[in-house]
């Protein structure tokens, strides 16, 4: 069994997502035009999911994994305001992760306490 980490650049729906920051679970990713990469347009703070390779999971034949390999991915487009959140300034996004980042931290505490 591997971990296939989310990688750290991107690229969706004509967007390149570049990670900045990443802690535990929480991430902050730049979101800027190929064609212009130096112009950052946003920034969305993600909270780093992960599933386990299964044969039922769409399209788990064109991925680089095993099954069960533990695979992590950014939030979908459902998942916006759950696990997932969009800002235009980078202080803005900053303050949501500092947030996350201290939610992730204390589920870690409380799962290693509650083992």
């Amino acid at each position: 069994m591997e971990i296939k980490t989310l990688p750290l650049q991107l690229k969706k729906y004509n967007v390149l997502y570049q990670q900045m920051i990443r802690e535990n679970d929480a991430a902050i990713y730049s979101l800027s035009y190929p064609v212009n990469v130096s112009r950052i347009i946003g920034f969305d703070v993600v909270r780093v999911l992960r599933y386990t390779l299964t044969a039922d999971h769409p399209g788990f034949e064109n991925r680089e994994a095993q099954l069960g390999d533990i695979i992590e991915t950014y939030p979908s487009s459902g998942q916006w305001g759950r696990n997932a959140w969009s800002f235009s300034t980078f202080e803005s996004a900053k303050i949501k992760y500092d947030k996350l980042l201290e939610i992730s931290k204390n589920t870690a505490e409380n799962q290693i306490c509650a083992a």
